[in-house]
């Protein structure tokens, strides 16, 4: 049993290998991180020292995977360190990155099938 699928544009990736498309909402976040000599100064201008610019955070979720789905997800991405591509903004984008944590809720059936909901996981521009 299956529920999600492979992009076969290749538009989800880690590293060479497809991830499933999100069905549950992607998040993302720029951040621009500033030095800590960054501060206003007595004539209240605000200097900035810009350490990095536009380090991007993905929030990847779907609603329902399978445990062999959810599996392979967690062994390819939960703390380990790859190349992440993804779409932003209609564009294809590729960064070095990280995971930092994953979740999830499980639900069991008779039937023998064990399914997750809210699944997400959280990649972080290294």
């Amino acid at each position: 049993m299956t529920i999600n699928k492979f992009d076969p544009q290749n538009r989800w990736m880690v590293g060479d290998k497809p991830i499933y498309e999100p069905s549950g909402g992607v998040s993302i976040q720029h951040e621009n991180i500033a030095g800590s000599s960054s501060g206003r100064t007595e004539d209240g201008v605000i200097h900035i020292d810009w350490v990095r610019r536009d380090v991007r955070k993905v929030g990847l979720k779907w609603k329902a995977m399978t445990e062999a789905e959810l599996n392979y997800i967690v062994d390819l991405m939960q703390g380990k360190e790859y190349q992440f591509t993804f779409l932003d903004r209609g564009k294809k984008y590729t960064m070095e990155a990280y995971s930092s944590n994953c979740s999830y809720t499980m639900y069991s059936y008779a039937l023998g099938n064990t399914i997750y909901t809210d699944v997400s996981i959280n990649v972080i521009e290294k």
